[in-house]
């Protein structure tokens, strides 16, 4: 290799890793043990499936911090250590079949606050690329992929019914006063123009809003904690709502309505539910320290 670069007279470099990529300032501070978080405080990160779904000035308003936010800025609030790993690998809210790691990180009282500015033009796969790098380094992780065989559900279009979706007519805002109540079924009624999942034993509620059919799978994965998979081959995006029965075996609240399986929800959209065996790629976490490195 290096024969070939005297020949053209030019200076190359092989076998180089590329640059790591790293935020321009980080901070994570561990809170302690049953300390509560402020009255106001709000996740932000402009990237993953969150923020590719709901409408952020939104949410802020209705928490009363205000509609403006730095678009660099990553802010994670008194987050178990889940949420941090999820989000670095792209499953937050999504398949929990894809991520395995420690009990512990699950653990609601130990919490964690991590505020992190990226350089300007980062993108959401860069963004995760740099959470799992600050995790590898104040948290020691290491990590591996494997595939392994799992129960899927592919979605598809039923041929024998009318296809019943309703195409967005693009991003939307709810009303900035909207107050949530409780319909005939005892689930929150969600706002207008935000997408919003609501899971309980018997019944989950999803609105989606401006989403293509493989994002309404994805959330629908969070539900089932199965891989579902967008096989319908369609490509626009819709507004709906779906309520089913997330099939969690528990019993049901006395004031909560049990709603009809998946399948039988997905058909009257004109849509095909199957369950079968597949490969999922599972990404596995060795190794992961409770406490963080200094800053």
């Amino acid at each position: 290799m290096r024969a070939a670069s005297v020949l053209v007279g030019v200076t190359l470099s092989y076998g180089q890793a590329p640059a790591k990529l790293q935020f321009e300032v980080a901070s994570v501070r561990m809170i302690q043990g049953g300390t509560k978080p402020p009255g106001n405080f709000l996740s932000e990160f402009n990237f993953g499936p969150l923020s590719e779904m709901e409408d952020v000035a939104v949410v802020r308003q209705s928490l009363g911090v205000g509609a403006t936010h730095d678009p660099n800025r990553i802010m994670l609030p008194y987050v178990p250590m889940a949420f941090v790993v999820q989000l670095a690998f792209g499953t937050l809210g999504g398949q929990s079949t894809r991520l395995q790691g420690p009990d512990w990180m699950d653990d609601q009282d130990r919490v964690y606050t991590i505020e992190a500015i990226t350089p300007a033009g980062t993108t959401g796969p860069q963004a995760r690329e740099m959470v799992r790098n600050l995790l590898m380094d104040r948290f020691g992780m290491r990590f591996h992929t494997e595939t392994r065989r799992a129960d899927v559900y592919e979605i598809t279009v039923d041929e024998k019914l009318p296809l019943k979706l309703k195409q967005s007519a693009g991003p939307a805002t709810a009303p900035p006063d909207f107050k949530p109540k409780r319909d005939p079924d005892g689930i929150p009624t969600f706002p207008p123009g935000v997408t919003k999942m609501f899971i309980l034993p018997t019944h989950a509620r999803l609105q989606a809003v401006n989403l293509p059919i493989s994002e309404v799978a994805r959330r629908l994965s969070a539900a089932l904690k199965a891989e579902v998979i967008d096989k319908t081959g369609l490509t626009g995006k819709y507004d709906l709502q779906l309520d089913f029965d997330p099939g969690l075996n528990s019993t049901p609240p006395p004031d909560i309505q049990p709603a009809p399986p998946l399948d039988k929800a997905l058909r009257s959209l004109g849509l095909a539910l199957t369950k079968k065996k597949g490969d999922v790629q599972v990404t596995v976490i060795d190794a992961l320290n409770k406490t963080p490195s200094e800053n």
